[in-house]
Formats: structure tokens, C-alpha cells, sequence
């Protein structure tokens, strides 16, 4: 569902620039204005996508599924008052802070 979310709004959205790291990876006359490209988004976004045609569409979908998986059981566990990520004996140097 994030996926979907996510594909909707980047299509959208068409001023966050996406970056093909091929050109890094094959070393191209190409890859100095992706690299200005890169300097570009993070400026003025914060941000940038990068595409990379070593990743799958299925290893991509599988990886946002484990984090759609980890967010929800750890907000279930944390209004459920059985939060794991809250160390106060560490006075809240590691994880949430309240």
C-alpha cells in the first residue's frame, strides 16, 4: 500500500528530481551533470529518487513490505502501552524521546 502511495505521489510531483545511477556506475560523460543534478535536489529538496537498475521491481516491493511490517507492529506495541523502542533506563539517549 506504502508503494502505491508513494509511486502516486512522485508522479505527481514532478520537480524532485530522479537520479539513474547507471551512468555513475558505467562511468559516462553523463555522470558530472547527474552529479550536479544530485547537488541540485539536495539544496533546494532535501531530497532526491534514485533509480538504480541493479534493484528489482520485486526486491524493491519485498523491502517496503518489511518496513510496512516493522512500522505497524511497532505502533501497535506502542498504543498497545508495551513500547520497544524506549529505553528509559538509558535516559533516553537511545530511541523515542517523550
Amino acid at each position: 500500500m506504502l508503494a502505491r502511495c508513494c509511486q502516486r505521489l512522485f508522479s505527481v510531483s514532478k520537480s524532485v528530481p530522479i537520479i539513474d545511477v547507471e551512468g555513475f556506475l558505467t562511468q559516462t560523460d553523463s555522470s558530472v551533470k547527474d552529479c550536479e543534478k544530485v547537488a541540485k535536489a539536495l539544496h533546494e529538496y532535501g531530497c532526491l529518487i534514485i533509480k538504480d537498475p541493479r534493484v528489482q521491481p520485486k526486491d524493491n516491493d519485498r523491502f517496503l513490505d518489511m518496513m510496512e511490517k516493522f512500522y505497524d507492529s511497532s505502533s501497535k506495541n506502542y498504543y498497545a502501552g508495551k513500547p520497544t523502542d524506549i529505553f528509559p533506563e538509558t535516559h533516553y539517549q537511545v530511541g523515542a524521546t517523550p
